[in-house]
């Protein structure tokens, strides 16, 4: 083939190389993407409408699916406070282990929001007060850190564990105290359960 030739062939050549390219970009958003299904009912369950949930349950709607990030329906509605979401997908078997990408549990979600009757929920149903989400945090620590003072109390009267330190090693009051959150770390003073020494590190799961 001569220059010219090559020349003349070149707008054919990239435009194959541009549909092929295509093809791939879209094989690629196939695999990446959730199904509509899915996100339809993770939208559902973070803004708690129960009628839309309950439809796409009952239309074959995955209670443990995920979208492109990891988010569930549980965590969405977790995340939002909705208890009875919550209690919805528990009793058709949600999995309150599954996180998202960054380690972020229900209970952990429910925690950082504040939203004790979710977090009572997820530990009647078994889930475990000092396990730990992202960043090493137990629900205790991300309730003092997000100023939580009603969760706080909640936590400790039925056996937070007081003493454990998050992977940069600050203890639960400690995390308190640097947001300037006097509630809670009153609230921590009260129960008398503060130790000036960690006494062990948070487990990893």
């Amino acid at each position: 083939m001569t220059n010219l030739d090559a020349k003349e062939n070149l707008p054919a050549s990239l435009g194959k190389i541009s549909s092929t390219m295509h093809v791939m970009s879209d094989k690629c958003i196939a695999m990446t993407t959730a199904p509509e299904s899915v996100t339809s009912l993770v939208a559902a369950c973070g803004e708690g409408n129960l009628n839309t949930i309950k439809t796409l349950l009952d239309n074959g709607g995955d209670v443990d699916g995920h979208d492109d990030v990891g988010l569930t329906p549980l965590l969405a509605a977790a995340r939002s406070g909705s208890l009875d979401v919550v209690r919805l997908l528990l009793d058709c078997g949600a999995d309150l282990t599954k996180t998202n990408q960054e380690g972020e549990s229900p209970l952990i979600a429910a925690a950082s929001g504040g939203h004790v009757d979710v977090v009572r929920l997820l530990l009647d149903n078994k889930d475990e007060i000092d396990k730990t989400g992202k960043g090493d945090n137990t629900a205790l620590i991300c309730a003092a850190r997000e100023s939580h003072a009603e969760l706080v109390k909640f936590l400790l009267g039925i056996g937070a564990t007081v003493d454990l330190v998050d992977r940069n090693g600050t203890l639960v009051l400690l995390a308190a105290a640097a947001g300037g959150h006097v509630e809670v770390v009153e609230a921590l003073l009260e129960e008398g359960l503060i130790s000036t020494k960690p006494t062990r590190k948070v487990s990893r799961r």
